[in-house]
């Protein structure tokens, strides 16, 4: 395919290597460095930090590239000043560059999380509905 790009990626595993990989431009958002990534590893598909979108990346003889199956991210996640202290703080402490932009990348964002409380006459003393209108009663000052 004419329209084949290459990517440099790190895994959030205790390895000190990283991986490229093939995709196209087809694919739904233009992959950037810093953006979060679906690909085969092993027997799964995992997902990875883009640490490098190089098109000019040669193709090297006998080398079967594996295609990225999706881009998480619309937007990088890092932006290119915090990708490169984030590599700085990988070397310094001597640490998998995956593992350091998996800790560096709060687990809870991009989860909505919502809680419901329903609020009723009905509720009697004793009930997880009394002590939430309870809650609810004192946080409203």
């Amino acid at each position: 395919m004419k329209n084949q790009k290459y990517c440099e990626i790190v895994f959030p595993i205790q390895v000190f290597k990283s991986f490229y990989y093939k995709y196209s431009d087809n694919q739904q958002h233009k992959l950037k460095s810093g953006m979060r990534i679906l690909a085969p590893f092993g027997k799964r598909n995992q997902i990875g930090y883009c640490i490098n979108v190089d098109n000019n990346l040669l193709k090297k003889k006998n080398i079967k590239y594996k295609s990225i199956v999706s881009i998480i991210d619309k937007e990088p996640i890092f932006t290119n000043s915090q990708m490169k202290f984030l590599k700085w703080i990988s070397k310094y402490y001597i640490a998998p560059l995956g593992l350091t932009l998996k800790a560096a990348y709060p687990s809870e964002v991009g989860f909505k999380k919502i809680e419901f409380i329903v609020v009723n006459n009905m509720a009697t003393k004793g009930t997880k509905e009394f002590e939430k209108m309870q809650l609810l009663d004192a946080t409203k000052g």
